[in-house]
């Protein structure tokens, strides 16, 4: 919703797109007539995302059980649902984590409406061979070094891959902690690891520590993410990670190899 309206929002997609999977489901089961709208809009610097549906409602007591864990509102005994009503529960953690406020208005019999905002960002851009090069980063300078993409979407694995084939990097794709350890179990030995922080059951710093502590990797970790949080970055310090918050920007990056190389 976000990306095809050319809304761009400072916050992490996946969580994002976790929050309206579980509104939308949500919405769509308990709507036997009618429909369900999910739209967003621009207003007073933010996004504004709503899930609207015309299903059964909630009265005011309703709008604060729905959030506990195994809570299921008007289950009809042949309905053939079997959802064990953790939608709501996961929505109500990820916003708190986000802290991100979520607003609910409803009249029971007519519908509802599930609505929240987050900070619009620029859109990112890709950045050319050209505006590198006026910059002094030499991209007609290959690395020749190893890195493992660790990330859960297939498409960004997709973008890296390209990105940094090009400057010369031999790049190894992974969408969980197991692929990683297959590749290290196959001598695949990474100069440098970029770890997108949020994957889908595991947090990129905990399987970072996992491969430390099993295999002995000793190279340069990145840490991408969207969470701005001054928790995150002490602790990505502490561990004497590097850190990089989305969207990310190519010419952030081949700065970072730079360094990281001593080129």
């Amino acid at each position: 919703v976000v990306r095809n309206t050319q809304l761009w929002v400072k916050s992490d997609d996946k969580l994002l797109y976790r929050i309206l999977q579980n509104l939308t489901s949500n919405a769509i089961r308990y709507t036997q007539s009618g429909g369900v709208l999910v739209a967003c809009r621009k207003y007073k610097g933010q996004v504004q995302i709503m899930v609207v549906d015309s299903g059964l409602g909630l009265d005011e007591d309703e709008k604060v059980v729905i959030f506990n864990e195994f809570k299921r509102l008007h289950k009809s005994p042949d309905s053939g649902e079997k959802g064990l009503g953790l939608g709501l529960s996961i929505v109500d953690r990820i916003v708190t984590q986000l802290g991100i406020e979520l607003s609910i208005r409803s009249v029971p019999g007519k519908g509802s409406s599930f609505m929240f905002s987050v900070p619009q960002a620029k859109p990112q851009t890709v950045v050319t061979n050209n505006e590198l090069n006026s910059k002094g980063l030499h991209t007609n300078h290959h690395f020749e070094k190893t890195v493992i993409c660790l990330d859960n979407e297939t498409q960004i694995l997709q973008g890296m891959r390209a990105l940094l084939t090009g400057w010369g990097l031999q790049v190894y794709c992974a969408e969980d902690s197991l692929t990683v350890i297959e590749l290290l179990q196959n001598d695949i030995v990474p100069d440098v690891m970029l770890v997108d922080y949020q994957l889908n059951d595991e947090l990129g710093t905990e399987v970072v520590e996992l491969l430390k502590q099993k295999y002995g990797i000793n190279c340069p970790i990145v840490i991408i993410t969207a969470n701005h949080t001054e928790e995150l970055k002490q602790e990505v310090e502490k561990a004497e990670y590097q850190l990089m918050l989305k969207p990310l920007k190519p010419i952030k990056l081949r700065q970072l190899f730079n360094k990281l190389f001593n080129h």
